[in-house]
């Protein structure tokens, strides 16, 4: 009755299953005060069971690591042997193939023997003198090489040299021409802040000298030259004054 239950697990409480076989015949025979103890026992042999199911999936586990162990030591071991036995053809290989180039400078070095062994002093003395040529030639054109190359660097650097100036010249122009219109503003605001306050100074003259609004400009004025604060106003162009007046009165 035990095992045909499959929600019962090793943690599971007696007073959690034991309401879900009331209604099965075969409970009701056991007697009361053993059935709580025939079920921890039945707990008991479920552990023993898991226990020894783990133990035997371990082992095989093993096994299997020890056979893939063993098998990737003979695909080693085949991999070595196979290595030293291109080795060993390769070194073979190499050995002839040196004996193969020992033999043909060898009968290089035969034949060139016999070639000075032929030729006549006087075509040794052509031939070493044309060597000397060509030596020379190849000096020559060496030479001839290193300085293209030290002109053309040298031309590069000029060029840059020239690019260089030619910007510092250019940012130069560039400053001169910000700061001559920064010079512009402020000497067109000194004179905007001078006529204004020259302008102050007239109508203060004119407030404080002329009382009644039947002078003309010609007597105010000379009425205003008596005054100190004249020269204040001098830098004013007669026909702002003369304006200024006629606005006033």
């Amino acid at each position: 009755m035990l095992r045909e239950r499959h929600d019962i697990e090793r943690h599971t409480r007696w007073y959690d299953i034991k309401k879900k076989f009331e209604s099965d015949p075969r409970y009701r025979i056991v007697d009361s005060m053993y059935r709580e103890e025939y079920f921890e026992d039945y707990l008991h042999i479920m552990k023993e069971e898991k226990r020894k199911e783990r133990e035997m999936r371990e082992q095989r586990e093993r096994e299997r690591h020890r056979e893939r162990k063993s098998d990737r030591r003979e695909k080693d071991k085949g991999r070595k042997d196979r290595g030293r036995s291109r080795s060993k053809d390769k070194d073979r290989e190499n050995k002839s193939s040196k004996e193969e180039k020992d033999k043909v400078k060898e009968e290089k070095s035969k034949s060139e023997k016999n070639k000075k062994r032929d030729t006549t002093p006087e075509e040794g003395e052509h031939r070493e003198e044309s060597e000397r040529e060509e030596r020379a030639g190849s000096d020559d054109s060496e030479v001839a090489r290193q300085r293209e190359n030290e002109a053309e660097q040298k031309q590069k650097e000029r060029e840059k040299k020239l690019r260089v100036e030619q910007s510092i010249r250019e940012r130069e122009k560039e400053v001169q021409r910000t700061l001559a219109g920064h010079l512009r503003d402020r000497d067109k605001e000194r004179e905007h802040h001078m006529r204004e306050e020259c302008i102050g100074h007239f109508t203060a003259l004119l407030t404080d000298l002329v009382r009644t609004p039947d002078f003309t400009w010609k007597e105010v004025k000379r009425q205003l030259r008596k005054d100190h604060r004249w020269e204040l106003i001098e830098s004013l162009d007669r026909e702002d004054r003369e304006r200024k007046f006629q606005r006033a009165h």
